[in-house]
């Protein structure tokens, strides 16, 4: 069923004269869509798993080191002997063995692999890695509905790139779990701190309105200082009296025209 769904969007963008190349792991890799994406200008490579449909049988037992394989016009289907058996199908590659610079610390020759096991290696390779980290830490279950699994994935990936810069910055190395469990107890143990409402933004965005001064008891009027006549840099302070305030900001104000000047100037 994968290399079904994933055959229909990658015809749409391969259909120019360019053959590009593609490397899967063995959840799509399939004949079937190898000889699909061949036919529509798109070689592949990929482990494959050996009870994919058209897949042919691999009966001899090999030691480590030696290959099997079956091929067909356009298609190379390989097993290799690693410390596990390694299934390949790629329409990329022939059936060749290259020599790598390491050198096996059994035999002590230069270790020998298969061409497209090195090139699925060197451009998968941080794939395969970053998912074997990330499977070390996953939380998810099967009764997790599918989109609480894509953001539990998200936060995982974003632990792991803040690992990897956290270790380009520190040359002390850091086990992805240990830096896992640390951003835990930071995020745990940190303090929830109160909000401060900022009242010098607050009177510029908020909606404000102009009212009375609340009149205390025997007195028939009540009044307050302006705050734009007795704090103005635009012209000589005095002090003024006002029966108007703002109650949101709670200050007092003329109403033309220290009202607008205090909620529309940010420095009057």
């Amino acid at each position: 069923m994968a290399e079904e769904e994933c055959a229909g969007p990658s015809e749409r963008p391969t259909r120019g004269q360019k053959r590009h190349s593609l490397f899967t792991d063995n959840f799509y890799t399939s004949p079937f869509l190898s000889n699909y994406l061949f036919q529509h200008k798109t070689n592949s490579c990929g482990t494959v798993r050996q009870n994919r449909k058209q897949m042919p049988v691999f009966e001899k037992k090999l030691k480590t080191g030696e290959v099997d394989w079956r091929s067909s016009n356009t298609m190379l289907a390989l097993k290799w002997k690693d410390r596990r058996d390694v299934i390949m199908l790629t329409t990329i590659h022939a059936n060749k063995i290259v020599s790598l610079p390491k050198i096996s610390r059994i035999t002590k020759e230069n270790i020998k692999k298969p061409l497209c096991v090195v090139e699925y290696n060197t451009h998968m390779g941080a794939v395969d890695r970053s998912d074997m980290m990330i499977s070390s830490i996953d939380c998810t279950r099967k009764s997790i509905k599918w989109y609480a699994k894509v953001f539990f994935h998200s936060v995982d990936v974003t632990l792991l790139n803040s690992h990897a810069m956290f270790s380009t910055q520190h040359p002390e190395k850091v086990p992805f779990a240990k830096f896992h469990l640390e951003v835990i107890r930071q995020y745990s143990s940190t303090e929830a701190k109160p909000l401060h409402f900022d009242q010098g933004n607050a009177r510029l965005t908020e909606r404000h309105f102009p009212e009375l001064v609340p009149r205390k008891e025997g007195k028939k009027s009540a009044t307050r200082r302006c705050k734009v006549c007795s704090q103005t840099k635009a012209g000589i302070k005095k002090r003024k009296e006002s029966s108007y305030m703002c109650r949101e900001c709670d200050v007092g104000l003329c109403v033309v025209p220290c009202f607008r000047i205090y909620h529309q100037v940010a420095d009057f």
